[in-house]
């Protein structure tokens, strides 16, 4: 994961986590998810009612436009593919 590191870092920071490096990924994600749950706000995406497998076109319209997205301009297709195949 390119992002770990600050993921770690702002787990140790803001949420005060003191785990293993592995943990404190996990639990700042969960917290920051609960957080947003707890203000009424959704985090998946089937709490927008979008279909997973349905979602999975979007991939598709970022290839068909010759074009990557993220960060880094890394993520194509198969990245996004993946990334919302662990959203189920």
């Amino acid at each position: 994961m390119q992002k770990r590191e600050k993921l770690i870092q702002y787990g140790r920071r803001i949420w005060h986590l003191s785990a293993d490096d592995t943990r404190v990924a996990d639990q700042a994600i969960s917290r920051t998810a609960q957080f947003f749950e707890s203000m009424g706000l959704p985090t998946r995406l089937q709490d927008y009612n979008i279909n997973v497998d349905d979602s999975l076109s979007i991939g598709k319209v970022i290839e068909d436009r010759n074009g990557k997205i993220g960060e880094r301009g890394d993520m194509g297709a198969g990245e996004i593919e993946a990334i919302l195949k662990l959203a189920k």
